[in-house]
């Protein structure tokens, strides 16, 4: 197998990017939840860097998952539609305190596993 065809099969897939952002959020999450329990008043700017990154990421799965170009379900829809507002939170928690930082991606993680199942399922449905 030459290179270019190793790295082929590197690819994520669209079902593999949210997983992934799962993972991301998580240890997003642990990062702040131990700031938030090492000091009284953590570092403001801590969570930055550490929440512009799946947010990022977040963006390029919606562009990879529209790229498939699969039928406009409402399932299909509405992971769209929460993928979008995982990197809105995660961009929005910037701008806040580490608390609140911290509230305002509590359920990413989560919900970026939903969206995997929401949309493996909707792809074997649809035989791809």
């Amino acid at each position: 197998m030459t290179t270019s065809e190793s790295r082929l099969f590197d690819l994520p897939t669209p079902v593999e990017r949210p997983l992934s952002l799962a993972g991301q959020f998580t240890r997003h999450n642990d990062k702040l939840d131990l700031r938030l329990a090492d000091t009284a008043e953590p570092d403001t700017d801590a969570h930055v860097a550490s929440a512009q990154q799946p947010a990022s990421d977040t963006r390029v799965a919606i562009t990879a998952i529209r790229a498939e170009r699969l039928y406009a379900s409402t399932e299909i829809t509405e992971t769209l539609m929460r993928l979008t507002q995982l990197a809105y939170l995660s961009t929005a928690s910037t701008g806040h305190h580490p608390r609140t930082a911290r509230d305002l991606t509590a359920l990413a993680p989560d919900a970026a596993v939903s969206c995997a199942e929401t949309l493996a399922a909707e792809m074997r449905r649809r035989g791809r």
